[in-house]
């Protein structure tokens, strides 16, 4: 069991992920899942728009576990996964966001094209 303070860093940095999705435009329908993880929605943000699960890391160390189960978690959804880790005392634009190279591509291909 996690200690509650690691429960609320987690929580914390769900909401500001949730919040950066839904005020930035990339999906205002970008939701965290209630109670990820003990529910059918195992990932803890779900993104509706691109049809993505993410896993939010807010720890001192990450490893190739938290990967692992955000892969995991999205297949049960049919989800894309995406893995954010926010490191100690950086902001939440600092943290490091991991996903599959494919996907990548055609996000960014995506939005090539609409500049055009």
């Amino acid at each position: 069991m996690q200690p509650k303070s690691a429960i609320k860093k987690g929580k914390e940095l769900e909401r500001a992920i949730e919040r950066d999705l839904r005020q930035s435009g990339i999906d205002p329908n970008a939701r965290r899942n209630p109670g990820s993880g003990s529910g059918l929605a195992k990932s803890d943000i779900y993104v509706p728009r691109i049809g993505a699960s993410v896993e939010c890391k807010n720890t001192k160390t990450i490893g190739l576990g938290a990967w692992r189960q955000a892969v995991r978690d999205a297949k049960k959804g049919h989800t894309v996964p995406i893995l954010i880790w926010k490191p100690p005392y950086a902001s939440t634009d600092d943290s490091l966001f991991v996903a599959e190279w494919w996907w990548v591509k055609t996000i960014l291909k995506m939005a090539y094209r609409e500049r055009e």
